[in-house]
């Protein structure tokens, strides 16, 4: 298992952002925004892959999932991203029903601006492939970016 964490001077984050086209405006304001918070607690296994490509459906429902990528240890928060981002893609209705099936309780939107960090310093991170609905380049920062995702 690859462990999630963030390391002290790790500037792959920038490198892969500007590879993958993160607007100019949001590039330059990336490192900073990276010294916030991420979820803290203690390491889970992680599959980040609940993602419409992952998840097999069969008749009216849900019949099983798959996954090739490697596995991780890190926040469980992490395993989060995929549904928020690509089932719920900005839909607050969609959000609070994620979790209050999930937890029995609305998603904490004081998370936003610390699940937007787990993304952006994801290995595989490629924001334009994992946030799915329109115009969200326009944010002029990641607070705002984080609140339209997830609204």
């Amino acid at each position: 298992m690859t462990p999630f964490r963030r390391r002290p001077g790790d500037h792959e984050a920038y490198g892969r952002q500007q590879r993958t086209g993160l607007p100019a405006h949001l590039l330059g304001q990336l490192e900073s925004f990276l010294q916030g918070p991420v979820p803290e607690g203690q390491d889970v296994i992680l599959t980040g892959e609940y993602t419409p490509f992952n998840l097999l459906h069969q008749g009216s429902g849900l019949s099983g999932m798959f996954d090739f990528g490697d596995g991780l240890v890190g926040p469980h928060e992490y395993d989060w991203l995929g549904p928020l981002c690509f089932l719920a893609a900005g839909d607050a209705a969609r959000i609070d029903a994620l979790f209050d099936g999930y937890h029995g309780r609305p998603f904490d939107r004081s998370l936003r601006e610390a699940l937007l960090r787990l993304m952006l310093l994801h290995r595989y991170s490629h924001l334009k492939a994992q946030i799915a609905m329109p115009d969200w380049q326009a944010a002029p920062d990641f607070g705002t970016l984080a609140a339209l995702i997830w609204p």
